[in-house]
């Protein structure tokens, strides 16, 4: 297995930055959420799992830093969540890459993703 990721502690200003991140990139007016309800739902992330999912689900789904926003919640929320996440057939193959480089960064799991590896240069 390699390295995990190394477990931040963040301050209350790393929590707002990332919540008007996440507000930005991944909420589109289409849930009655605000950045407020995401600090909240980041310091507090085990009082309402419905909510809690629905913001990993976005940010799985939508956050250009995602790797980052997802070191604001517990390691072991975190992998339930990857670990149990159901994929439709929507952005399919993006979305289970997304979730491997997750189980790779945060778990340490040793999986080739096609596109991210280091390949051998060939010699002339």
């Amino acid at each position: 297995m390699k390295p995990k990721a190394p477990v931040k502690k963040h301050t209350k200003e790393d929590i707002e930055w990332v919540s008007k991140r996440i507000f930005k990139e991944c909420f589109w007016g289409d849930y009655d959420i605000d950045e407020n309800d995401i600090i909240h739902i980041i310091e507090n992330p085990y009082e309402n799992m419905q909510k809690t999912k629905l913001l990993l689900s976005k940010i799985l789904y939508n956050g250009n830093d995602f790797l980052y926003y997802f070191s604001f919640f517990p390691r072991e929320m975190l992998r339930e969540y990857i670990y149990n996440k159901k994929v439709g057939q929507y952005r399919e193959k993006e979305i289970r890459k997304r979730i491997d480089m997750v189980k790779v960064y945060f778990f340490g799991e040793d999986i080739y993703i096609k596109g991210l590896t280091w390949g051998k240069r060939k010699t002339t």
